[in-house]
């Protein structure tokens, strides 16, 4: 398991324990206590953006700041343009972007949103 599917893996695990015989978690989604063990700067602030309700739909569905923005941000090497293409082309418009909009939104800090936060923390 690694990334968002390590959150969604281990509770599957957790709920069916008698189902495993072990698991390999490379790189996990760990619940974050505070805004500022998340992020900092101007990077907490766009994360903040995403679930104001006036503002995340647009950022992430409309103007896919997700993948135009934080992906190249978030990773060690620049992209190829065919390659930020390629990532695009999955979502190339404002009905494909739910799961776009979903997973920033997703993340579990300060307890919320509550239902992920409990999981997780488990």
């Amino acid at each position: 398991m690694t990334d968002w599917g390590s959150a969604l893996g281990l509770h599957w695990a957790y709920r069916h324990a008698d189902r495993l015989c072990g698991t390999v978690v490379l790189e996990i989604i760990r619940p974050f206590p505070t805004w500022d063990d998340a992020a900092n700067g101007d990077a907490q602030d766009l994360f903040k953006a995403f679930r104001i309700p006036e503002a995340g739909p647009r950022l992430l569905l409309e103007d896919n700041l997700f993948l135009k923005m934080v992906l190249p941000r978030g990773i060690v090497w620049q992209l190829k343009s065919e390659e930020q293409a390629y990532y695009e082309s999955s979502f190339p418009d404002v009905d494909s972007r739910e799961p776009v909009y979903r997973r920033p939104n997703e993340l579990p800090i300060e307890g919320q949103p509550g239902d992920v936060y409990d999981i997780v923390t488990r």
